[in-house]
């Protein structure tokens, strides 16, 4: 079924608020104190695959929102905000969800990361279960070559949000721990029981890096 095209006044409203949202976020998150815990491993590594989960957009939206991501964003009305926003951060787009356009989508992905680009994917996304990774990223590492770069972050104060990924809000001017992870590479010969270790793996060390960052903020 081919998607019902939105109202001129809701693409104007959208345009506004792709326009303004990054500039809010970035401002907002900018008033905490930002710390980065341990060495960024991706300083010498090349092309890899960043890779978090759904609750921590909020914050890494001012940690890497420029640092050129290839990011995967909904093909639903919702994603058509999300995509402008995206692009208004400094990222390229591909349109595509588990539920649909997955494997196009997947596959472009896959083209960009062997021409030598980044692609940013949220492990969990996009109707979870919260932090369980889906096989996707591992897919993608397994067809690319590229390894896996997970991203954590946590704060001191903030709020959740009631929705299914508990979406971190820092408090304003409360001090913010963040960490990168990995690289995790999938082997190309790896078959399906490896992929789902490798999954488990993912899941495994990216709540590791929340709780090192938990116990940080609570020094």
């Amino acid at each position: 079924m081919a998607k019902r095209k939105s109202s001129l006044g809701t693409r104007i409203l959208n345009n506004l608020a792709a326009a303004v949202i990054p500039k809010l976020v970035r401002a907002y998150i900018g008033t905490c104190r930002i710390r980065t815990i341990g060495p960024d491993i991706r300083k010498g590594l090349g092309p890899h695959i960043g890779a978090t989960i759904h609750g921590n957009f909020i914050p890494l939206t001012r940690l890497i929102g420029k640092d050129g991501y290839v990011t995967l964003v909904s093909r639903s009305r919702d994603g058509d905000l999300g995509s402008r926003i995206a692009i208004n951060l400094g990222c390229k787009v591909v349109r595509g969800s588990s539920s649909s356009g997955g494997k196009e989508a997947l596959q472009e992905l896959v083209e960009c990361a062997r021409k030598g680009e980044s692609p940013g994917i949220v492990m969990d996304g996009p109707r979870g279960p919260a932090g369980v990774a889906k096989p996707g990223v591992v897919v993608l590492s397994k067809r690319s070559g590229r390894p896996i770069v997970l991203f954590a972050v946590e704060a001191e104060r903030s709020w959740r949000l009631k929705n299914w990924d508990k979406t971190l809000i820092p408090c304003p001017f409360t001090r913010i721990a963040f960490k990168v992870g990995g690289p995790i590479t999938v082997p190309k010969d790896a078959d399906w029981e490896e992929c789902e270790q490798i999954r488990k793996q993912l899941d495994h060390t990216i709540k590791k890096m929340h709780q090192e960052l938990r116990e940080y903020l609570c020094r």
